[in-house]
């Protein structure tokens, strides 16, 4: 959530004012760069697949493997 998103809504919903401090707080500690940073998604495929069963689970683990 970004931080003017979380601005506002602490701003404008009294019932928020508790969450302020955390709003504007900034992220420290040793991953605070990697935080900052934008994930990247990977979409994976929807398979007909059982993964209770240990064939299955395989077939799904070799595919994505694959990906």
């Amino acid at each position: 959530m970004s931080r003017l998103f979380q601005r506002i809504l602490t701003e404008f919903f009294p019932w928020l004012k508790f969450a302020q401090k955390a709003a504007h707080k900034e992220i420290q500690g040793e991953y605070s760069q990697l935080l900052c940073k934008k994930n990247k998604v990977i979409p994976l495929p929807v398979m007909a697949k059982n993964e209770q069963k240990y064939t299955d689970a395989v077939e799904i683990l070799d595919k994505y493997e694959t990906l």
